[in-house]
């Protein structure tokens, strides 16, 4: 053999040495990346597994915490609509009260001068209107028969039965 032969003998057993180190590489890298498919795979299975249970808990979550505000909200309103049936009910006994009350102090037994004049303060009639009563009860506080007159009509003024 001479040097030529020798020499292409070498080239071709190197190229094919570097073809099958080449081939081995290539037959690595295929598995591995076989492998790293499968991985990512397993693991985009084992994320979208977890993304169901943790929509599944959500809404869960969701639903419950609709339920409880449901039952406060209706708790809430049940309180409201008592408290409210108590008010109207205490108010419209107060007024029965006060109006009771108004009643008997406009009577000549039951007068009471400085409450009818406080009450006559605090009611809807014309501030000309007030005055004049006011000087009226005053001069009539001492004449039973005058007192009984200005009573009855300041009642009907009132709207005091």
């Amino acid at each position: 053999m001479n040097r030529v032969e020798g020499a292409v003998e070498a080239v071709n057993d190197a190229a094919e040495s570097a073809a099958e180190t080449v081939t081995g590489a290539a037959d690595a890298a295929m598995d591995d990346a076989e492998e790293v498919g499968q991985a990512a795979a397993e693991a985009g299975e084992a994320a979208a597994k977890a993304a169901e249970e943790s929509a599944a808990q959500a809404v869960n979550v969701t639903e419950e915490a609709t339920a409880d505000v449901a039952r406060v909200t209706e708790d809430a309103v049940e309180t409201a609509t008592d408290g409210a049936k108590r008010m109207a009910t205490d108010t419209a006994q107060v007024a029965d009260e006060a109006g009771t009350r108004i009643a008997d102090l406009l009577t000549v037994d039951g007068f009471d001068f400085d409450q009818v004049i406080a009450y006559i303060e605090d009611s809807e009639l014309a501030t000309t209107v007030k005055a004049t009563t006011k000087a009226a009860l005053e001069q009539a506080r001492d004449n039973p028969d005058a007192l009984r007159d200005l009573l009855d009509s300041l009642g009907t003024r009132l709207g005091v039965e």
